[in-house]
């Protein structure tokens, strides 16, 4: 049997999800990357938590989680509808004592941004087996720097993020948002462009630049 999670450890996984009516909402396997999150520490949804602590490494599972245990009355955007029961096909694919974010948000906070951006290139050339480094993991670190209104620090980390895998689309749509709450329009623009070069089909990407340019 594989190995089961502990609380904090990071947890390893390939999902899709989807309604109750079989319209999928998102897929790690589309992006062609895992979704990497720390176990029972709030970075997801209740179902989430609640269902990967009970899996082991290399389990596949159906995860039906009713609304209150998912986005709850208010839904997530245009994607799932208030009160929606969710159902998340999932492979758990590792466990790992740490993430690449939990190493850089505490090289962050002690000796700031510089120290961060070292930290990250040096490891991303270390074989650890014990780390988890991955693109979903480092845009989710910029987005929590986002929401605590680090937002130069947020920029810093997608652009690691956009150094770290060219080929990205999302990379690109989380940095030109990340301009934009700055107020950077111009690099903004910039990027939400270079997002639709790579995927012409991103819908955030074309939307924000509708708002921007106004086309």
């Amino acid at each position: 049997m594989g190995r089961q999670p502990k609380k904090g450890e990071t947890v390893v996984l390939h999902y899709t999800g989807m309604l109750t009516n079989g319209v999928k909402f998102d897929s790690s396997r589309d992006r062609g990357e895992p979704l990497a999150f720390k176990l029972g520490v709030g970075q997801v949804i209740k179902g989430y938590d609640e269902g990967l602590s009970k899996l082991r490494v290399g389990d596949h599972a159906i995860l039906v989680i009713p609304s209150n245990l998912g986005y709850g009355s208010k839904g997530a955007g245009d994607v799932i509808p208030p009160d929606s029961k969710l159902i998340f096909v999932v492979e758990v694919v590792d466990v790992k004592s740490t993430s690449l974010t939990d190493v850089l948000a505490k090289t962050l906070n002690a000796k700031g941004i510089e120290a961060m951006i070292a930290e990250f290139h040096r490891l991303k050339t270390v074989a650890d087996p014990d780390l988890f480094v991955g693109e979903s993991d480092t845009n989710s670190f910029g987005y929590s720097l986002l929401r605590k209104n680090q937002v130069n620090e947020a920029i810093e980390v997608f652009k690691l993020n956009v150094e770290a895998y060219p080929q990205s689309a999302n990379v690109y749509d989380s940095l030109g948002e990340a301009y934009l709450v700055g107020g950077d329009k111009e690099k903004a623009i910039e990027n939400y462009q270079r997002a639709l070069g790579i995927d012409p089909t991103m819908e955030s990407a074309k939307q924000a630049l509708k708002r921007l340019t106004g086309q």
